[in-house]
């Protein structure tokens, strides 16, 4: 999934929690931020640092990896499985 803005981040952190089964209080306990974080971030509103949104990716399991997008020249993140 290719991140454009917080809104997208917020959508594939949420996607990523609901498959590993995760509630938004056992995904803040894994990754050591707030309920109310994991709940602003999902929400689009990661104003928050990206330190933060990275802890909350990794303890998902996932990667973000920042690529230039081949047919656009756009710059995004991706967010992917597993380690790289």
């Amino acid at each position: 999934m290719v991140i454009r803005d917080a809104h997208s981040l917020g959508i594939g952190l949420r996607a990523a929690r609901l498959k590993a089964g995760l509630t938004q209080a056992e995904l803040a306990e894994r990754s050591g931020v707030s309920r109310r974080t994991i709940i602003n971030v999902e929400n689009g509103h990661s104003a928050g640092e990206i330190g933060r949104i990275i802890t909350i990716a990794r303890a998902l399991g996932l990667v973000m990896v920042l690529e230039e997008a081949s047919n656009t020249g756009d710059v995004g993140i991706d967010l992917k499985w597993g380690d790289l």
